[in-house]
């Protein structure tokens, strides 16, 4: 097993350990108008990546769907990532800074301070690989 494989396994391990204690999050946006560029246009190509979704999916599964649930989840909630809506911040970007950062404030916990951004990218990816059509703002 590569090291940075190894690494990624403890990691969701204690990520998994540490979520009995977080509460549900989600993010909200309005959709954007002009087409995406810079990082929100990589992280949207990032989404197409298979091999990257599949390492994301994995992560996912491992860290947040302890709180955010199945891909099939059903309900408009801050926790559902697999709707249209979110709550702070629907950017793909947003996506990127809400994991990397956390949400205190909600019991989201800053990932980006376990895992590397390559990981967290691949999060990104996952996430914006199933969403259903473009983010929209909550009402």
């Amino acid at each position: 097993m590569k090291p940075s494989a190894l690494r990624r396994l403890l990691l969701i391990a204690a990520g998994t350990a540490a979520l009995a204690v977080w509460v549900p999050l989600g993010a909200t946006a309005k959709p954007e108008a002009t087409p995406p560029q810079g990082r929100d246009a990589e992280l949207l190509a990032s989404a197409r990546k298979p091999e990257l979704v599949s390492v994301g999916k994995e992560i996912y599964a491992g860290l947040c769907k302890a709180c955010h649930g199945e891909e099939n989840v059903q309900g408009e909630s801050p926790s559902n990532l697999f709707d249209t809506k979110w709550f702070h911040g629907g950017k793909p970007t947003d996506i990127e800074r809400i994991i990397a950062l956390g949400l205190l404030e909600k019991g989201m916990p800053a990932w980006g301070e376990v895992l590397p951004a390559e990981d967290v990218t691949a999060v990104v990816a996952y996430l914006l690989s199933v969403q259903p059509a473009a983010p929209r703002a909550a009402e």
